[in-house]
């Protein structure tokens, strides 16, 4: 089952928390997330049937211990009578799961153009800029960061679970560090989305939506497979939406989820042209924002 992430533990370990991994908090979200979803789709839905063999679900992960062990957790309370040995768990290409699609020197030119316009903005927020010099001594140690939205990941691993602000020698950061960096980032959301932004998240999406309109044709033409789950990063639901024209103004929050739901018109005849008879929504945390697609 395990394949490319054999080296990963099952589990996080309980008392330690490392930089970039899973928490036990983040565990009991995915596998709260897992028996919600179950509720919703294999209960109601039935979706996978009485029985369900290893090619109805198909799951890719990327190569990250926190990521692996978050679609571990998710599967333990999603699927019924959970078999580790049955689930064939695949490496995805990348953050944005890009398979033959990675290379492209384009995507990279208007990341950085996009990177420029971020940086305008902070000039033009000196105050927070100061705000981040001010703070990071107190967070990371002998590691500069510039960036609002990194010091704003950094602090909610603190506030998320509610652990004390980080302090040395006597000086803390404080609430209002904290609100003031969020309220930023909210507001950087707002400004207008550029094309530089939009076609860098197209490219950088484009071998994903490439595998999931693969994955809807099995499920259309063989009705297989019957689920497929991607377990990935903020950034990767970030170019989605950005490519989908979705408004997001804030990374997405921990054990966001991007839900894309295909149903058929059962009293239709099938013909040569079947895909006529599907139809498709897309959740987002819980919301139908189908009617936010130009297409």
């Amino acid at each position: 089952f395990v394949g490319p992430f054999v080296r990963f533990p099952l589990l996080p370990p309980p008392a330690h928390c490392g930089l970039g991994h899973l928490t036990p908090q983040g565990v009991l979200q995915h596998l709260q997330l897992g028996r919600v979803l179950r509720q919703v789709y294999l209960t109601e839905f039935n979706l996978l049937g009485n029985q369900w063999e290893h090619d109805d679900i198909l799951v890719y992960c990327t190569k990250y211990r926190r990521t692996f062990q978050s679609v571990l957790a998710f599967l333990y309370s999603f699927i019924p009578d959970f078999d580790i040995s049955k689930v064939r768990l695949q490496e995805g290409r990348g953050v944005s799961f890009c398979g033959d699609d990675c290379r492209c020197e384009q995507s990279d030119h208007y990341d950085q153009k996009y990177e420029q316009e971020r940086r305008d903005y902070r000039r033009s927020h000196p105050g927070i800029v100061d705000l981040v010099h001010r703070v990071n001594p107190l967070v990371r140690e002998g590691e500069d960061i510039t960036s609002p939205l990194v010091m704003r990941d950094a602090l909610l691993s603190y506030v998320c679970h509610g652990a004390s602000l980080p302090c040395v020698a006597g000086r803390c950061v404080r609430v209002e560090d904290v609100t003031g960096l969020v309220s930023y980032e909210e507001w950087e959301g707002r400004q207008k989305r550029t094309s530089a932004q939009r076609k860098a998240a197209k490219l950088r999406v484009y071998g994903l939506m490439k595998g999931i309109s693969s994955a809807l044709n099995g499920m259309m033409r063989d009705s297989r497979p019957r689920v497929v789950v991607y377990s990935g990063h903020d950034r990767t639901l970030k170019y989605l939406l950005d490519t989908l024209s979705i408004p997001n103004y804030q990374l997405p929050y921990y054990a966001s989820r991007l839900v894309l739901e295909l149903y058929q018109n059962a009293s239709v005849t099938h013909g040569p042209d079947y895909h006529a008879t599907y139809y498709f929504r897309l959740v987002y945390n819980g919301k139908d924002i189908t009617k936010f697609i130009p297409f």
